[in-house]
């Protein structure tokens, strides 16, 4: 697992090991930088890379808010870790052969 304290942080250590990354649990609102700019430069380097996107709103609203930007997984706040990985497995399980 590789953590980031910060959007921009986060970018940085995608950019340095983004040949380890399968999938990437992204805040609503992290610091530093925007999801949407974060989620479009780690899609520039690796237009394949999973993300699953946390929030506390509503999964009818981030789903119109971010449809353009081709999300693999949404998982409403509050959430317990089971949900978590439950979201990731279903984001990466097509690159992994699984259905």
């Amino acid at each position: 697992m590789i953590e980031a304290n910060s959007g921009l942080h986060g970018l940085e250590l995608f950019q340095q090991r983004a040949a380890e990354v399968s999938c990437v649990p992204m805040d609503l609102t992290m610091p530093g930088m925007d999801e949407a700019r974060a989620l479009a430069s780690m899609r520039e380097l690796c237009p394949d890379v999973r993300v699953v996107l946390m929030s506390g709103h509503s999964e009818q609203e981030l789903s119109q808010r971010f449809a353009k930007l081709s999300l693999d997984g949404l998982l409403q706040k509050p959430f317990r870790p089971a949900d978590l990985l439950d979201r990731v497995r279903q984001a990466i399980a097509p690159s992994m052969g699984y259905s």
